[in-house]
């Protein structure tokens, strides 16, 4: 038993030795030292070399780009033409319709249609141009004939195309005639004088009054009218503008 113990004390007292002397040697013991390459003096003298290279080429690529350095020259304004000398370019414009002649020889050009304005009413209507008749008609409805101081009037109604309805007249009747028709008796007819203002010619003259509600033109202008005044074309029509 005392053997025992002996051998265990010996063998802590060895422990202890050991440990000591590690711990001696690590405090002893120097840290590493990082090594420093020093660079050798045929490396020094090229790197010096290749910077002074360097710095040279740099400063004649400066003198280079100073020589070169671009200069600007202004443009020279452009030479300016006086106003007198430019002409003004005239491009001859298409005729149409409006610009045909509306005078020959003096006499008014007329197409086949036109139209007209009644005085003193001032009911203007669609006319149809007819060289063939030789007085100038005019649509009476609700014809109605009676006296006036002893002479023959008439009362007649006309349609006004934009109210549609009715614009009466009252005309001192002049005299009458009698119009032949194609297989029926000849017609009388009251004629009137009217004040008609077609284009710049503002005419009275005599009319023949009769129902024209089965024709499309209340209004037909004859020979009594165009003589010694207007021409017909026939290949137009509207080409007259009322007098104001």
């Amino acid at each position: 038993m005392n053997l025992i113990k002996v051998m265990a004390l010996l063998a802590t007292l060895l422990l202890l030795s050991a440990c000591a002397s590690i711990g001696l040697d690590s405090a002893t013991s120097e840290p590493p030292v990082a090594e420093v390459a020093c660079p050798s003096p045929e490396a020094s003298t090229e790197e010096v070399g290749a910077e002074k290279t360097s710095d040279a080429a740099e400063s004649l690529a400066d003198d280079e780009d100073a020589g070169s350095e671009e200069v600007y020259t202004e443009p020279e304004p452009p030479a300016i033409v006086p106003t007198e000398m430019i002409l003004p370019v005239v491009i001859p414009k298409r005729p149409v319709e409006s610009q045909r002649p509306t005078r020959i020889n003096d006499l008014v050009v007329l197409g086949r249609l036109e139209k007209v304005s009644l005085k003193p009413e001032n009911l203007v209507l669609s006319a149809r141009i007819d060289t063939g008749a030789g007085l100038s008609s005019l649509n009476a409805l609700e014809l109605t004939n009676f006296e006036r101081d002893g002479k023959p009037w008439v009362r007649f109604g006309l349609l006004d195309p934009k109210t549609k309805k009715l614009v009466y007249f009252e005309r001192a009747v002049k005299r009458h005639v009698n119009i032949k028709q194609i297989g029926a008796e000849p017609m009388r007819r009251p004629v009137i004088l009217m004040n008609v203002v077609l284009g710049t010619i503002d005419e009275q003259l005599e009319m023949t009054l009769a129902d024209r509600s089965g024709y499309i033109y209340q209004v037909l202008i004859g020979r009594n009218f165009l003589r010694d005044q207007a021409v017909v074309d026939v290949s137009k029509k509207f080409i007259n503008k009322l007098k104001k």
